[in-house]
């Protein structure tokens, strides 16, 4: 219980986060291996493994009309992140509004990652990244 209570205060912390550097590791299962979230899953993981982390996190551009909104809370988009750091899926895991929750996805996908690792050989890993709405202010 304590560590899901540590992993929702990381969420909280870097959810306000804007787009210049930042170590986002935040794994929604809380989990000590990760899975992949679509059809196929990873085989076990044992060894040295370093989670999948973004180095650097685009923030949501959310429409002025979507600003408007009278609606609030944390979008988390888990995604697959390739050997090579690129995105393989994505896939929102918690919503907040339809036109919020694609801001956040599409943020997402245009961020950053260093690819999970295994005995220091890139993997396939996956990461949970949390994007609050409203954006908190600058």
């Amino acid at each position: 219980m304590h560590q899901r209570a540590l992993a929702i205060f990381i969420v909280l912390a870097l959810a306000g986060c804007g787009g210049s550097q930042v170590d986002v590791n935040v794994d929604s299962d809380g989990r000590d291996r990760h899975e992949k979230i679509f059809d196929e899953e990873l085989g076990p993981r044992a060894g040295d493994y370093e989670k999948a982390v973004a180095f650097m996190l685009q923030p949501a551009a959310y429409a002025p009309a979507t600003l408007a909104l009278d609606v609030r809370g944390i979008v988390m988009v888990k995604l697959l992140i390739g050997p090579d750091g690129k995105v393989l899926e994505s896939q929102v895991i918690q919503s907040v509004h339809p036109d919020v929750d694609r801001a956040a996805e599409e943020a997402a996908l245009r961020s950053k990652y260093r690819p999970a690792r295994l005995n220091d050989v890139a993997v396939e890993g996956t990461l949970t990244v949390p994007y609050r709405f409203p954006p908190a202010a600058d």
